[in-house]
């Protein structure tokens, strides 16, 4: 059985060398490597801060939080998307109500 790629990795010896110092550091989810990246990241984009988070569910949980999502309320959302778009409404306590994006 084959299995079709939903997206081939473009990568080389860059990114090998890059999550190898993290990994030899025994530094994998906190330390300098993410100390470094989220400083990088907040110049990048012209923020004062920056904040790493583990994946995109917790990316998009925190992001409702801050435009003010609170529980009780619905937010509107695509209905062809990965279950970490309305699990992150969830999370908030709010109602994810799905749209088509056609008329």
């Amino acid at each position: 059985m084959h299995s079709i790629p939903i997206a081939k990795p473009w990568m080389d010896a860059r990114e090998v060398q890059a999550a190898g110092r993290p990994i030899l550091s025994g530094w994998i989810t906190q330390g300098p490597e993410v100390a470094a990246f989220e400083q990088e990241f907040a110049a990048y984009v012209g923020a004062k801060h920056a904040c790493a988070v583990a994946n995109c569910t917790v990316a998009l949980h925190l992001a409702l939080l801050a435009v003010g999502v609170r529980p009780g309320d619905e937010v509107i959302t695509v209905s062809h998307s990965f279950i970490a778009t309305a699990s992150s409404i969830r999370y908030c306590g709010a109602t994810p109500v799905f749209v088509d994006i056609q008329p």
